[in-house]
């Protein structure tokens, strides 16, 4: 929980520090709109599916997301980007440490928190949740480090950052950890587990690299992640939860 507020007061800081005039305050304020839209809406599916999802641990995993996967990632990223002079690696290795890290904080927390290894539902939702808090971190730091581009630059390609959020981190993260959860479980067979487990990092530096150059192949990126997670959702729902 130390590094959760640790890290929440270095960004308020640092935002306090960046908006450096009313007109930047109104577009940041404005640009955060659709990204709280597309989240209500997916915390407010979630609750629906799955009632025993707590308010508190909606905050404690969009938080843990945010400010620990999401400020960690981000910091080593940005210290790696230093190293390699090679672009398309920086790619590669982002996409892998930010599945590896998100994973990694949900395992944290699930331990902490000793939710029910059986609860397969749950726990799609909650690292659903979990990546959520990641994919708002980087909207917001997206917002924020180019506020100068003025409202309609940057609201633009804002809405296709939202646009692309119906199959972004949210995802990546519930099929990740589902992928880890029934493989030590047993639950379901090994080779579906494996494909859970390796199907979103392979997805995600599919979309960060130069093959995903138009509309035609991110449409089939997205397109292969929602069937994916619909599947392991289908999948999990007919368990005993």
């Amino acid at each position: 929980m130390f590094n959760i507020f640790f890290n929440l007061n270095s960004e308020i800081y640092h935002l306090s520090s960046a908006l450096t005039s009313i007109s930047q305050i109104q577009l940041f304020l404005i640009s955060c709109i659709p990204i709280t839209f597309y989240t209500l809406v997916l915390i407010l599916f979630f609750r629906q599916k799955n009632k025993n999802i707590t308010i508190s641990e909606i905050f404690l995993y969009i938080l843990s997301g945010s400010f620990l996967a999401g400020s960690l990632s981000y910091q080593l990223i940005y210290h790696l980007d230093n190293f390699l002079f090679n672009a398309h690696s920086i790619l590669i290795i982002g996409a892998i440490l930010e599945e590896l890290l998100k994973l990694i904080v949900f395992i944290i927390i699930f331990y902490i928190s000793r939710l029910q290894i059986d609860k397969l539902l749950k726990i799609l939702f909650l690292a659903s949740i979990l990546g959520l808090g990641f994919q708002l971190y980087e909207d917001y730091s997206y917002i924020l480090n180019n506020i100068d581009l003025g409202f309609a630059n940057l609201f633009s390609s804002l809405l296709y950052r939202v646009s692309n959020a119906i199959t972004s981190h949210w995802m990546y993260t519930g099929i990740t950890v589902l992928g880890f959860i029934t493989f030590i479980t047993g639950k379901i067979s090994k080779g579906k587990c494996l494909f859970w487990l390796i199907s979103p990092c392979i997805l995600h530096i599919l979309w960060n690299s130069d093959w995903n150059n138009s509309i035609l192949i991110s449409s089939i990126l997205s397109a292969i992640t929602f069937s994916i997670y619909i599947s392991a959702y289908s999948v999990i729902s007919t368990i005993k939860n």
